[in-house]
């Protein structure tokens, strides 16, 4: 598996967007020893009953 480290800028998209609406994964570490995981922040509201 080979991973690419990029720049906040070329991410596609409104960021914003994609984290209340859409998902992403998450991956930190070093090729040796990583964690990936899936970020999403569209519950968020709906756990507080808010938008």
């Amino acid at each position: 598996m080979r991973f690419r480290r990029i720049g906040a800028k070329e991410i596609p998209g409104n960021l914003i967007k994609m984290i209340g609406d859409d998902w992403m994964l998450i991956t930190a570490g070093t090729m040796d020893k990583f964690n990936t995981m899936t970020a999403s922040w569209g519950g968020m509201g709906v756990l507080w009953n808010k938008k």
